[in-house]
């Protein structure tokens, strides 16, 4: 059961990488964290993103509403193809297989690319000019 959680959790964890609007710069703060807050304006989303308005939002932890920034976030998770482009290129540590039942099937590259640590998931978004959503961008997401 905890490896099939993991699964699940890592393959929504690095499908999950947002990207800057345009002009902003792309400094390593940014890669972190928003720094400002907008109206929830949405521009055209890059090809393969979805735009998530920002706004207030009430979050399922907190009493009172936040304000969230507009962010654009990946449709679809990253396929074993798309993380190997990447560790080809010097950009993310490699994938070191698991061998397990629970992933037995899932190494054709068009697949999900499973299991990922936090630091694979991190090094994948830098790498493509994104970064991976802070907690309350990921509940707005769900919300949205």
């Amino acid at each position: 059961m905890k490896l099939k959680l993991f699964f699940i959790f890592s393959t929504i964890f690095i499908s999950s990488c947002i990207t800057f609007k345009k002009g902003e710069p792309r400094t390593l703060s940014k890669l972190i964290l928003p720094t400002s807050y907008d109206d929830g304006y949405c521009e055209n989303p890059p090809e393969g993103m979805v735009c998530i308005p920002g706004g207030n939002f009430k979050s399922e932890r907190l009493d009172n509403a936040e304000k969230v920034d507009t962010f654009y976030i990946d449709k679809y998770e990253i396929t074993n193809a798309d993380y190997t482009k990447c560790v080809e290129e010097k950009g993310c540590p490699a994938n070191k297989s698991i061998k397990s039942k629970e992933f037995e099937n899932l190494n054709g590259d068009n697949q999900p690319a499973v299991p990922l640590s936090f630091e694979m998931a991190y090094s994948y978004c830098k790498w493509n000019g994104k970064r991976l959503p802070t907690e309350l961008e990921w509940e707005k997401t769900f919300n949205y």
